[in-house]
């Protein structure tokens, strides 16, 4: 499990790192503004 405010780490790429991370298996789940859990799939 991961949990992070991700704006202020990569900026306009957010799409497409969480695009990536869903690709390679990991849930991301939005709680919030700018807050991101990312979890393997189940």
């Amino acid at each position: 499990m991961f949990l992070m405010s991700w704006r202020r780490r990569i900026g306009k790429d957010q799409s497409i790192f969480f695009d990536g991370c869903e690709k390679a298996g990991l849930e991301v789940q939005h709680l919030g503004d700018l807050v991101y859990l990312i979890n393997k799939k189940r």
